[in-house]
């Protein structure tokens, strides 16, 4: 798992961190390419340009309501899915992260 972000994290086992990634450079379309789902678990986003991205990319996404205009771009159940909670989206990454099938 890897989390991309500009704020100071800890060190996490099992978890790769990601700062000062640019749109476009060679780390931010191998991220794209190197992983199955996106995830952004977002409380409010006016226009998250990354759900297109990873559209394009072919990722599985989840995210929130709050991520506006995602549903221009995720089709519920078949690129992705948009949840009306942060828990409701961890639910189904669990699954997705236990069941290859449904992932594909």
């Amino acid at each position: 798992m890897t989390m991309v972000t500009g704020f100071p994290l800890d060190d996490c086992p099992g978890l790769t961190i990601e700062k000062d990634v640019q749109y476009g450079q060679s780390k931010h379309i191998n991220l794209f390419l190197s992983h199955d789902i996106f995830v952004l678990p977002t409380t409010c986003d006016a226009y998250p340009l990354v759900v297109g991205e990873a559209a394009c990319a072919g990722l599985c996404i989840l995210t929130t309501n709050k991520a506006l205009g995602a549903s221009e771009v995720i089709e519920h159940g078949k690129n992705g899915y948009i949840f009306d909670s942060q828990a409701e989206l961890l639910e189904c990454l669990t699954q997705l992260i236990e069941d290859r099938e449904k992932l594909n």
